[in-house]
């Protein structure tokens, strides 16, 4: 059992003391009291929770914040927890691994070296504000996003010649590949794209998941375990059974997700995606994968369920709902239900709305099958679930 120097200080691991074993534990007791909240019963029907096949090093993005000082100076590193909410300074990353540190580390000592002031999100002053990397672990490569305010200077050249000189030998395998720099003058606090440019190198990392390979853009949404997502998508593609005369409805699909996982073993796949990049992507990556039977609709979930129904109603004998935390709305559940498809698989990260939604597909006279979970975030409380319903 590894413990964080930043242990208990720091706002992201919160479970790194207990035992992997009990964290599994714990996870499952989650569940079952989540379920028990909203009438669920899962007795029976609940699936030993699947673990990460690694539980450290497994993150495959992280989001750091820049922070001003009180002395002028700037820091880097994770917001701390609800008692210490000032930005902690990370010197190790058990869950993102060595090789996003020394980024880290790189990135702070040139900030420091020439004087760049951090950004107070109160006093709306500073310069620097995120920074952001992601990497592939099938490819062992990194993408480096550095977002900045337009108030300053950024020296490029020499920011780019100082990150690549982590070569893979230093860098525990890893070799830098994009470096992008985003300038965001919004008020808000969150990462905002709105300036982008390519300093070096590419613009995508490709991760490979089983025989899929997914490009992923600096902002596209990607399950943070790659490791892991293989065993979800198994796990999916075990509950739904697929068949070559299926025909498979994918709500939230992103960028292709797990459609495009299951899309060889069925007849085709529609997804409905309202981020229009996104289905951009998602094209993508059945053209480098050579998938011919997915198609996609770029829409609000809720108003393409209404504005075509009629082309979707009868369509389809399986749906698969992968949906944001707060889980789906009263009309996109009621219209759902209105396409009378016979099997649901529904995912989520969120038990709470998890089993809120799943009620009300068992008052609609879908019937509770399996409950799966799946442990794609080690150390901490957040757990993956999947829960088949069939009429």
């Amino acid at each position: 059992m590894k413990i964080c120097k930043h242990f208990n200080i720091c706002g992201g691991c919160k479970l790194q003391d207990v035992t992997y074993q009990k964290q599994l534990k714990l996870k499952t007791n989650l569940i079952t009291r989540r379920a028990d909240k909203y009438g669920v019963i899962v007795k029976g029907r609940l699936k030993k929770i699947l673990p990460s096949p690694i539980k450290y090093d497994y993150r495959n993005k992280m989001e750091f914040t820049f922070y001003a000082e009180e002395d002028g100076g700037v820091c880097l590193g994770l917001h701390g927890n609800k008692q210490n909410r000032r930005v902690i300074e990370l010197k190790e990353c058990f869950i993102a691994g060595v090789e996003v540190i020394n980024v880290l580390r790189v990135t702070l000592n040139f900030a420091r070296k020439h004087n760049l002031k951090g950004y107070h999100r109160y006093k709306q002053k500073g310069y620097l504000r995120h920074l952001l990397i992601r990497k592939s672990v099938s490819s062992k490569e990194l993408m480096v996003i550095i977002a900045t305010t337009s108030k300053g200077r950024l020296k490029k050249s020499e920011y780019v010649k100082k990150l690549l000189s982590l070569t893979r030998s230093r860098n525990n395998g890893y070799k830098i590949t994009s470096i992008f720099h985003v300038v965001n003058d919004s008020v808000g606090d969150a990462l905002s794209f709105e300036k982008v440019k390519l300093l070096h190198g590419k613009e995508f990392l490709e991760e490979d998941v089983g025989r899929i390979t997914y490009r992923i853009y600096n902002q596209s949404f990607f399950q943070t375990n790659s490791r892991c997502l293989r065993v979800l998508y198994n796990a999916a593609k075990k509950l739904i059974k697929p068949e070559k005369k299926d025909r498979v409805l994918d709500l939230f699909c992103g960028s292709g997700g797990i459609g495009l996982y299951i899309a060889k073993s069925v007849k085709d796949v529609v997804g409905i995606e309202i981020n229009e990049q996104a289905i951009i992507k998602a094209h993508e990556n059945m053209d480098i994968n050579g998938i011919k039977n997915m198609s996609f609709i770029q829409a609000d979930v809720r108003l393409a369920l209404k504005d075509k129904k009629d082309e979707l109603q009868g369509s389809f004998n399986k749906v698969i709902i992968d949906p944001p935390r707060a889980g789906i709305s009263r009309k996109v559940f009621e219209r759902v239900v209105a396409l009378k498809i016979p099997q649901v698989l529904y995912i989520s990260c969120n038990p709470e709305s998890l089993f809120d939604n799943s009620r009300l597909f068992i008052e609609a006279g879908y019937k509770l099958k399996v409950v799966q979970s799946v442990d794609m975030f080690p150390h901490t409380r957040h757990v993956e679930t999947l829960v088949l319903l069939e009429k």
